[in-house]
């Protein structure tokens, strides 16, 4: 009695929960981002391309207008309908790197960050897009409350309109007061993902507890329904002894644990998957790390979730995005494959055993 009466428990609140969203990232430098956005238009609520940035003394600059352009082509030949808002970032579009000082002294003249939130507003009023998500990373803690100050401009400005604003956030840098970015944006995007990242050394990429973790820590400051929960598609390669890792699509991975005649497998205290060959070790993120993340985030009533980035991820992990609010133990088993082979546990509700062959 007390089985059924916990399945029929589980099934109401499954029921009530609400439909969730799919944000996905996308970039112009990579050609096989292009390539998965034309294979999974109909799969995606809102993209977000990364397509403008905060250039010298605050004016917007457009990262690539033929790449953007080939892109808006698409999308409004095969989905017109899909709503786009693009990123503006404060990485500096000749070095690729954060310009995280310059942005800093922006935002801390009151003059400087208003003229930045009308420039955002008028360019996105002008490509009839539906919001805007900022990616500012890198800022001193001190630039904290200016931070805000520039999200409650934006925000002002953006909301009588009814365009979206939505933010990436780390959870774990204190110049996100998250609390008080919550009260500005439409959604917060936090990037659950990096724990080891490309000059940490080698190691898992969002071990299943650090995730769970951090986001029992988020709710417990923002509302669950403000948030959109990004998690990711790629890897990292370290060399041995070396703390700079090269980021690898799940592709490349494959590709070089064929060459090499090793297998993939899920690392059992992590349950993030991982492989070695003579001088390197590899950490990825793939369709099972994200059915895990997001059967965890499922457990709130989240907005949505989000992949960093399209073209970098395993192809089967579709097959997740589009069971995301009914994930079971079927939907599990239809990631195996004659090489690939996976255990889920029912009581725990995760996939906890995975091995890709070579």
């Amino acid at each position: 009695m007390l089985l059924v009466a916990a399945a029929i428990f589980a099934a109401v609140r499954a029921a009530t929960l609400p439909a969730t969203a799919f944000y996905a990232f996308y970039v112009n430098w990579d050609n096989s981002s292009y390539r998965a956005l034309s294979s999974h238009l109909s799969d995606i609520s809102t993209l977000v391309p990364e397509w403008y940035h905060v250039g010298t003394s605050g004016s917007l600059t457009q990262d690539n207008s033929d790449a953007q352009a080939k892109a808006l082509a698409l999308i409004r030949a095969e989905r017109p309908g899909l709503r786009i808002t693009p990123i503006v970032n404060d990485i500096d579009k000749k070095t690729g790197n954060w310009d995280s000082q310059e942005v800093a002294g922006l935002l801390h003249d009151p003059a400087s960050r208003a003229k930045l939130a009308d420039d955002i507003v008028a360019m996105v009023r002008a490509n009839r897009f539906h919001g805007v998500n900022i990616d500012f990373e890198g800022l001193p803690t001190s630039s904290s409350g200016d931070l805000v100050a520039f999200m409650a401009d934006l925000h002002d400005r953006a909301h009588p309109l009814g365009l979206e604003v939505s933010q990436d956030v780390s959870i774990a840098d204190p110049t996100f007061d998250l609390p008080e970015l919550a009260k500005h944006v439409d959604y917060l995007i936090p990037m659950m993902y990096d724990e080891h990242w490309s000059t940490s050394g080698a190691g898992p990429i969002a071990s299943q507890s650090w995730y769970e973790d951090g986001l029992s820590q988020l709710f417990k400051q923002v509302p669950a329904s403000k948030v959109i929960v990004a998690f990711g598609g790629y890897g990292f390669e370290w060399r041995t002894g070396s703390k700079n890792a090269k980021n690898v699509s799940f592709a490349q991975s494959i590709a070089t644990a064929s060459a090499v005649k090793t297998t993939i497998e899920l690392n059992t205290a992590s349950l993030n998957p991982t492989f070695s060959r003579t001088g390197h070790s590899t950490w990825l993120l793939d369709a099972v790390s994200a059915f895990n993340e997001i059967a965890f985030g499922r457990r709130f009533p989240v907005h949505g979730f989000a992949l960093w980035r399209l073209g970098g991820e395993d192809p089967a992990l579709w097959r997740v995005v589009r069971k995301r609010d009914s994930l079971s133990a079927q939907v599990a088993q239809s990631l195996t494959t004659p090489k690939r082979s996976i255990r889920y546990d029912a009581t725990r509700k995760r996939i906890v055993a995975e091995k890709i062959q070579p």
